[in-house]
């Protein structure tokens, strides 16, 4: 249609390119859309690339990238019915053997992962925050119910 759609998913970057699942299998619309339009823009934390959306039907690409890509992708990995924390490779090609794989190839060349996405590690900073918030606020909590009782 030409019409410009925006689609939450989870990611990948890896061998210089973002990598996608169509989870929902080949009738997802998104998924469609990339096979009759492969240019595509893409929003990740801090930057929007423009990028081509290349079909991975290669079984040799499938069986390098899909089980990175299902751990990566944490909570929505599980949804095939396998715990990718413990699954094998093997197991994880078997119940995501029907979903698309697709990489998105940037066009200004191949991309890193940064701080900000799947791997990085900005959470870890940010998590000291919020429990050293938690703590400050427990303490308020506790000196304020001290003096009200006082």
């Amino acid at each position: 249609s030409g019409v410009m759609r925006e689609t939450p998913l989870s990611y990948l970057i890896a061998e210089g390119a973002v990598w996608v699942c169509a989870g929902m299998g080949p009738s997802a619309q998104w998924y469609r859309n990339i096979l009759a339009d492969p240019r595509v823009e893409i929003v990740l934390p801090g930057r929007t690339i423009v990028c081509r959306a290349v079909d991975a039907r290669d079984p040799v690409v499938r069986r390098r990238m899909m089980p990175r890509l299902v751990r990566a992708i944490g909570l929505p990995g599980a949804l095939g019915g396998v715990d990718p924390r413990n699954a094998t490779d093997e197991q994880l090609l078997d119940a995501y053997g029907r979903v698309p794989l697709v990489r998105l190839e940037p066009d200004a060349g191949p991309i890193a992962g940064g701080p900000d996405d799947p791997g990085g590690r900005a959470w870890v900073w940010r998590q000291a925050v919020v429990v050293a918030l938690a703590l400050v606020l427990a303490r308020s909590v506790v000196t304020w119910a001290r003096r009200a009782l006082e």
